[in-house]
């Protein structure tokens, strides 16, 4: 668990049936409670779930009127606010001596409401008895004139506790399948698969972002995997994780943890979108009308290396077959070079002739995307290449995998 040592219990204390103990201290474990377990990055409404408690718990009516006054749920400031709430608040209740408990419950009588509650609870309860008496005693205190008709509960830890000690968190069309296996091959990094067994990218973090805590089973799951890898290196690879704002706030509770971000040609990134499009049935009108209203920027990359600065290594995804990357890396992560003397292509789509190559058209794609040159050049510095430099995209300089006749989706590519 987290550093922070629990205080201790007088010894007639820890005698005390679970009940007795949480009724006798119910003031400090309330006042340890109610922090928000979703962090609604999206902006979806939570008072349904946890109207009842916000409007019977100080603390909860107090971050309402906060989150009114910075413009409601779904932005990133609110996100960031009820991320640290949560944080702060395990701590506390660790440091009093408690377990911090994520409550799912249904209300009897007529209403049958089901809603969710965080609570405190005394460190010696276990699972069962916070379901059964503390809940019920919570309960009645906070949910004054409603009835419980049962209650499931979940332990919560702390983001500190995972042990992670690198991401690969992007950018999505820009090499990070090759890098992910090029690093996978070096035999003290070892990547998390937990969604699904066998695919490269692991979506636990993009799923559970949505939390502003993890649950401890997910803890200590990543507590096995570290155990499992004999010494290695434990990393996360999930490509979009650098567009998601909440995901920033949680890993900056990581200690340590690095990340690793590749970046490519804007441009050249966007035709990839624009051709899986076409390749999915559209027209190339309609392929590129859709994309360039859903079109991001490399903007988001700035705050990720504001807040991370030396423990985020940026890499061009030209360089990606070149050993020195792979070897730069590894002195990032604090390990030995690579064996491996060749670096392979993944997801390479062969040769084509992008009609987003039309000189007037490829003119104003350079002039949509020129904030985001902008940012690959900041973020590259001197490893940027002279073709990104010069803002030429495989329309202007075509490069190897261009002038290949075959595709190699979630492959390796033999050229």
């Amino acid at each position: 668990m987290f550093c922070l040592a629990a205080a201790a219990l007088p010894p007639l204390a820890l005698a005390l049936p679970c009940g007795e103990l949480y009724a006798d201290g119910f003031a400090d474990y309330s006042a340890n409670s109610g922090a928000w377990l979703h962090s609604h990055a999206r902006g979806e409404d939570p008072t349904e779930a946890w109207g009842h408690q916000a409007q019977n718990q100080g603390s909860m009516q107090n971050d309402l009127k906060v989150l009114k006054d910075m413009g409601g749920f779904g932005s990133p400031e609110a996100a960031e606010l009820l991320v640290d709430i949560a944080t702060n608040m395990v701590l506390s209740c660790w440091a009093m001596g408690g377990r911090f408990w994520a409550a799912s419950l249904k209300q009897g009588g007529d209403s049958h409401i089901s809603g969710s509650a965080t609570l405190c609870a005394p460190e010696s309860c276990a699972q069962r008895e916070v379901e059964t008496e503390v809940v019920p005693f919570w309960f009645s205190k906070i949910m004054k004139g409603a009835q419980l008709a049962s209650a499931a509960v979940q332990e919560l830890g702390h983001w500190a506790d995972l042990a992670l000690d690198f991401l690969l968190i992007g950018v999505d069309g820009c090499g990070t399948t090759a890098l992910r296996r090029g690093l996978a091959r070096h035999r003290l990094i070892n990547f998390t698969t937990f969604s699904i067994h066998g695919v490269d990218e692991d979506f636990f973090l993009h799923e559970m972002g949505r939390n502003t805590l993890p649950f401890t089973w997910q803890v200590q799951r990543f507590a096995q995997r570290r155990e499992e890898s004999l010494g290695g290196l434990i990393g996360l690879y999930q490509a979009v994780i650098w567009k998601e704002d909440v995901l920033l706030y949680i890993l900056e509770k990581v200690p340590d943890v690095k990340l690793i971000a590749t970046v490519c040609d804007p441009v050249d990134r966007f035709e990839r979108l624009v051709d899986f499009a076409g390749r999915a049935g559209l027209s190339f009108e309609e392929a590129l009308e859709q994309e360039l209203k859903a079109a991001d920027d490399f903007g988001q990359l700035l705050k990720w290396q504001a807040a991370f600065q030396d423990r985020l290594f940026f890499v061009e995804r030209d360089a990606l077959s070149a050993p020195e990357t792979y070897d730069d890396l590894a002195a990032f992560l604090g390990l030995p070079g690579f064996r491996a003397q060749r670096f392979w292509r993944y997801n390479a789509r062969g040769r084509r002739e992008p009609k987003i190559c039309n000189r007037t058209l490829l003119a104003q794609l350079k002039e949509r995307f020129d904030f985001s040159y902008e940012v690959a050049l900041h973020c590259l510095g001197s490893k940027a290449s002279g073709r990104l430099q010069q803002r030429l995209s495989r329309c202007d300089q075509p490069v190897r995998e261009s002038t290949s006749q075959r595709d190699c989706f979630k492959s390796r590519c033999d050229f």
